[in-house]
């Protein structure tokens, strides 16, 4: 078994071969063979080439890659911390050209947006945004404690709804779901000292904040929902800096509770996938310093049963500024690879058919694109494609799309 590191304790489950199926794929130009059958060597992934669309402001926060018109076809929202959001849609092509703005500061002093959650927050069938407030302080030097929700219309419009307060100052991410699974959306904001919970009452509006207990003290940055032990609840992974860094599990029990937590060591950008197929999610973790008894790099949990993870050592070097992580079958194989930002570009981590990775900088060919990675199947031809939101400092924002070529 190819080892992540001199810690690997993982038993993986052989994948038995099976032959290559032909899926259709909606928009994708007719069925095509997918690979489902193990290669050696294990290549890597291969892109075309990237393809810039403008956006709106200036300085460019956080993105959200979900189907907001209903359309059938993967959309992207993007925040400019510049005061507005735009909402790329996508036609099936790979093309987000077609877009619309709107501006997300609801106070003439607050800062402008930061990170961007989404859920059908008032029942219509329609993907609402929420979107933090990117700083602690607003213009007149008050503190800012604010996430703002806006309404999906159906006319590819968002409207503000409501504005929630968090605890502690400044919102940097959001995530949306029903925790208390009562059919209505709710909502999860992580703040710079921890993050609160408000559960939804099903209109776009939602009730009083929830501190979640033990996620203070650390300051907060990213935060996604997932059901990570397959009971059937939501739970919450939130990435934590400043002097306690790390990411956590915080487990639901279906009744908006998160009682309890797990910590998985260093490092606060983190991506979910089942990286061993095992049907157990896995964190994966870019971990910038190297702390007493941890090693930086990528470092990987197994899901186990019972609320747990199994720690499968780390992957490469540290990194010096990680971002985003990608974790999707990149080079359309069937096992998962890790696209992950650092400061000098993008590390690539290719899944092996042991559950584990290697990283390759030979065959990265998006080793230079820029920004943050967001992976979707935008062009519908069951390959996953990724795109960059960047800005170079003075001029237009933009986001650029590379379409999958592998074969």
């Amino acid at each position: 078994m190819k080892a992540l590191g001199p810690f690997l304790l993982c038993l993986v489950t052989p994948v038995a071969a099976t032959s290559a199926q032909v899926v259709s794929v909606k928009g994708g130009g007719g069925a095509r063979p997918v690979r489902l059958t193990p290669t050696t060597p294990v290549a890597p992934p291969s892109f075309g080439p990237g393809v810039d669309y403008e956006l709106a402001g200036e300085f460019v926060g956080d993105s959200e890659a979900r189907d907001f018109d209903g359309d059938g076809w993967l959309d992207l929202a993007i925040s400019s911390r510049g005061g507005e959001v735009s909402v790329c849609f996508g036609d099936g092509s790979g093309s987000l050209a077609d877009k619309e703005d709107f501006w997300a500061v609801e106070s003439l002093y607050d800062p402008g947006p930061g990170g961007i959650g989404s859920a059908d927050f008032d029942g219509d069938g329609l993907l609402d945004l929420a979107v933090t407030v990117a700083g602690s302080y607003d213009g007149l030097g008050g503190y800012v404690r604010k996430c703002h929700v806006y309404l999906n219309d159906g006319d590819r419009r968002f409207n503000w709804s409501s504005t929630v307060f968090t605890h502690a100052t400044f919102a940097s991410d959001a995530a949306g779901g029903d925790f208390n699974e009562d059919g209505h959306a709710d909502l999860a904001v992580v703040a710079s000292s921890g993050f609160d919970v408000f559960l939804g009452n099903g209109d776009g509006t939602f009730g009083p904040a929830i501190p979640l207990q033990g996620s203070n003290p650390p300051t907060g940055f990213f935060i996604e929902t997932h059901d990570m032990d397959g009971d059937g609840h939501l739970d919450l992974v939130a990435g934590f800096g400043s002097t306690f860094p790390g990411t956590r599990v915080f487990w639901g029990d279906g009744t908006g509770v998160f009682s309890s937590y797990l910590f998985t060591g260093p490092g606060f950008n983190f991506s979910v996938s089942d990286v061993d197929r095992d049907g157990l999610l896995d964190l994966a973790v870019a971990v910038k310093d190297k702390f007493p008894n941890y090693s930086g790099g990528l470092r990987v949990y197994y899901g186990r049963p019972g609320k747990t993870f199994e720690y499968g050592g780390s992957v490469g070097e540290a990194f010096t500024g990680p971002g985003r992580l990608v974790a999707s079958d990149l080079n359309a194989d069937g096992f998962v690879d890790v696209l992950a930002r650092d400061s000098w570009g993008q590390r690539l981590f290719v899944g092996q058919h042991d559950g584990s990775l290697v990283e390759r900088a030979d065959g990265n060919s998006l080793a230079g694109a820029p920004g943050s990675p967001r992976g979707g199947d935008w062009n519908h031809d069951g390959r996953t494609d990724l795109v960059f939101p960047w800005e170079i400092i003075g001029e237009t924002p933009r986001v650029r799309v590379y379409l999958n070529e592998s074969p």
